[in-house]
């Protein structure tokens, strides 16, 4: 971060003098307005909402705004533009907050206007168009890259460096220095940081048993560091944080280099350690900018079996464990002694290496269904990784993550899901990245899991998902859909429209009826809800009757689709499941509203079951 701060701090003054200059340097120009300070994705603690654009008026006179526009990248085509009015003073800050939210109770700042989207936590485009529909101002803020880490939900915010600087570019902001500002002089204002700690690297990348490992740095003139390594896991700190113990040493110089180095004893076998540098008298630290607090190794152990499987070792002290376990006990039978399940259960502070590369700070919480979570000892988890890191492994995923799944394999499940999710992309639906990984947990075998990507941004992004975007959550359709309701059946992912959904699934509720079928032509892909439905029912998905399906309302065709999702429950179901007193291999046994009116329908029920046909014949003859 601080390295970026020293560069913004020349930027911000070349800007002033260049002529190639973006949106926000116009306002050395004359009359503008600019995009100061964006806070998309607020700290865990904090309200989700708590989210604000500032803009900035950085001439000498009131500026009337009245007519200007604010989009993000979806706002515009989901009819959600926010239009302005009003003046904002002379070197005045006012914010935009969403619709509903306490902004003046949080900032004790009272808002300027509302909008009617969420900021995405991943990138986003804001836009500010004139009231004669000319750019004012534009920022594509991203998550990872060159774009400040910390304000990817550590608390920070977004804030510019320097008015006139280009803020088209990454390198022109910076993380706030503790809480954001709003309506404010942004904290970062012509930050120009010490040179920083770089050149940083641990030997050897897997040490042995025993081995010492031998970190160096360069480091800036005149400045002394000092590592700090931590061995092993950690230990619960309470709730869903890991605390740990450090141990400080000295780095000493090589004569006549500004090469510093240091010496990590040698561990025992699985170990892990990891370790991070300070300097008292510069001020210096790394790592920085992003969300991770240590780099790492982890030792080699000869005694595991060697796979051609991706290698994942997970390290989480077993008080932290067991709290986001709690309340996942295995179903004694009696499904009125279920226990409640804390979904909101996570841990922040594990660490996961990835074929021997540390990501330390990692959040993970239990994934899947009260049955899995009720029945097996062993759970699917979910792992995000630390703000600001986006990660490739391309033996994973072709293109950056920043989160992802690990499905559970039962045996029972094993080779299933995958040939299901191969039905589907033979069917053309768009690939999910998955395959087996080995997993071990704080030295030992946890067990083979399936990894998934998610359908996240990064997803959507590569695969051109431009629309709104909606998961479905039991009980999906099968009760009215009431957005403000906690057990709504649909989770946002992407876009803040309801409104469509809310008309689809009103109705989908109604009975047969020509203006039903009229409608269901006009606002739903035809050829990919027969699609979905024909594959859903050939592999016996029986759970996407309420749940694991995406719903996509295509900002191009303005058509509702349907994407799968969860593949674990296929072909066959588990006893006392929904399905299993009838056709197990038959979706309907207990349709969602979706699936019955498409079956209301003579043509597309005949089309479901001629495709079933084709796709019979076809991929799995």
């Amino acid at each position: 971060m601080r390295v970026r701060r020293f560069v913004v701090a020349l930027i911000a003054i070349l800007a002033v003098m260049s002529a190639g200059l973006g949106t926000a340097a116009l306002a050395a120009a004359g009359e503008t307005l600019v995009i100061n300070e964006i806070h998309y994705n607020p700290g865990l603690g904090d309200d989700g909402d708590a989210e604000f654009i500032e803009l900035h008026n950085p001439g000498t006179t009131a500026l009337d705004v009245t007519g200007y526009t604010v989009d993000d990248e979806n706002s515009a085509g989901a009819g959600t533009t926010l239009v302005l009015s009003g003046s904002v003073p002379a070197g005045g800050y006012v914010i935009l907050t969403p619709t509903g939210f306490d902004a003046f109770a949080r900032w004790n700042v009272q808002p300027f206007a509302t909008f009617d989207y969420g900021l995405s936590g991943g990138g986003d485009t804001i836009t500010i168009r004139d009231a004669a529909e000319n750019l004012v101002d534009e920022v594509d803020y991203d998550d990872g890259g060159d774009w400040p880490g910390e304000p990817d939900g550590d608390g920070p915010s977004l804030e510019l460096v320097n008015p006139a600087a280009d803020n088209s570019s990454p390198l022109a902001w910076a993380a706030s220095l503790g809480d954001p500002t709003p309506g404010a002089i942004n904290s970062a204002f012509g930050s120009a940081p010490a040179d920083p700690i770089s050149n940083v690297s641990a030997s050897p990348f897997t040490p042995d048993e025993d081995q010492n490992i031998v970190v160096t740095a360069t480091v800036p003139d005149g400045v002394t560091p000092q590592l700090h390594y931590v061995i092993g896991a950690g230990q619960h700190a309470g709730g869903g944080q890991v605390a740990v113990t450090e141990t400080t040493i000295p780095m000493s110089p090589a004569p006549g280099t500004d090469v510093f180095t240091a010496t990590i004893p040698g561990q025992d076998e699985g170990e892990l350690v990891r370790y991070r540098i300070t300097s008292p008298t510069g001020g210096q630290e790394y790592p920085t900018g992003d969300g991770r607090n240590y780099e790492g190794v982890v030792v080699d152990d000869p005694s595991e079996l060697e796979t051609g499987l991706v290698k994942m070792e997970w390290f989480i002290p077993e008080g932290a464990f067991d709290h986001i376990l709690d309340g996942v006990d295995i179903f004694d039978g009696n499904r009125e002694s279920r226990p409640f399940f804390d979904r909101t259960r996570f841990v922040q502070g594990s660490v996961l290496a990835i074929d021997g590369v540390v990501y330390d700070n990692m959040r993970v919480n239990v994934r899947g269904g009260d049955f899995a979570r009720e029945n097996f000892e062993k759970q699917g988890l979910s792992f995000d990784f630390p703000s600001g890191l986006n990660v490739l492994n391309e033996e994973l995923v072709p293109y950056e993550i920043d989160e992802f799944a690990l499905i559970a394999e039962r045996g029972w499940t094993y080779n299933r899901a995958f040939t299901a999710w191969n039905l589907f992309y033979d069917a053309g639906f768009p690939v999910v990245h998955a395959q087996h990984v080995r997993v071990q947990r704080n030295g030992d075998y946890y067990g083979i899991f399936r990894f998934s990507e998610k359908l996240d941004g990064e997803w959507r992004d590569a695969n051109d998902i431009d629309g709104d975007f909606f998961k479905a959550e039991s009980p999906g359709f099968d009760d009215p859909f009431i957005p403000e309701d906690d057990e709504r059946g649909f989770d946002q992912n992407q876009g803040d429209d309801f409104s469509g959904l809310i008309e689809l699934s009103s109705v989908l509720r109604q009975g047969p009826s020509q203006s039903k079928t009229d409608y269901f032509y006009d606002n739903v892909d035809i050829a990919n809800a027969v699609n979905f439905l024909a594959v859903a029912n050939i592999v016996g998905h029986f759970d996407s009757n309420e749940k694991n399906f995406f719903m996509h309302h295509d900002a191009t065709t303005g058509l509702w689709e349907i994407l799968p999702w969860d593949l674990s429950n296929v072909f066959g179901v588990p006893p006392g499941s929904a399905c299993s007193g009838g056709d197990v291999l038959e979706v309907n046994c207990r349709p969602n509203e979706m699936w019955r009116s498409i079956s209301e329908i003579d043509e597309l029920d005949e089309m479901v079951f001629r495709r079933m046909r084709t796709l019979v014949d076809g991929p799995l003859a």
